[in-house]
């Protein structure tokens, strides 16, 4: 039987996978500001940034991901010079995103539960190493 343990790398570390999706924003976020894309544009980019976050990040993370999305999109590409401000439709964005992850990051919560119920080696099995085991027939 071979082991399915395998050597923990940083991206196991939820702190590290958040910084990622922060950069991810980061990135998409100057990108539709030195393209000048419309601000929907910029909405939709940045919402699947936050949808594809909540795939690798506990919810609460998620949720924070999609408060920065907001700010950097508010700040970056709907006003100019990082200006935040609240208006309606200002929290309409903020609203949305944080719908969004709240749906997305319960819906990832949920596959990884079912995932975590199927049979499989239990944590010490997995942890133990296999040295001269072999089959039996």
């Amino acid at each position: 039987m071979t082991s399915s343990y395998r050597t923990p790398t940083l991206t196991d570390l939820p702190e590290v996978r958040f910084g990622l999706a922060e950069a991810a924003v980061l990135v998409v976020a100057t990108a539709c500001h030195v393209l000048d894309v419309a601000p929907r544009v910029g909405l939709v980019l940045l919402t699947l940034v936050v949808v594809g976050s909540a795939a690798y990040l506990p919810p609460r993370f998620t949720v924070a991901v999609a408060v920065s999305a907001w700010a950097f999109l508010t700040g970056l590409v709907v006003h100019v010079g990082g200006q935040l401000t609240f208006r309606a439709a200002d929290l309409d964005r903020l609203g949305l995103l944080v719908l969004v992850a709240s749906l997305a990051a319960s819906g990832a919560a949920s596959v990884r539960h079912v995932r975590r119920r199927q049979p499989g080696p239990s944590y010490a099995e997995a942890r133990t190493p296999r040295v001269g085991s072999s089959v039996r027939g």
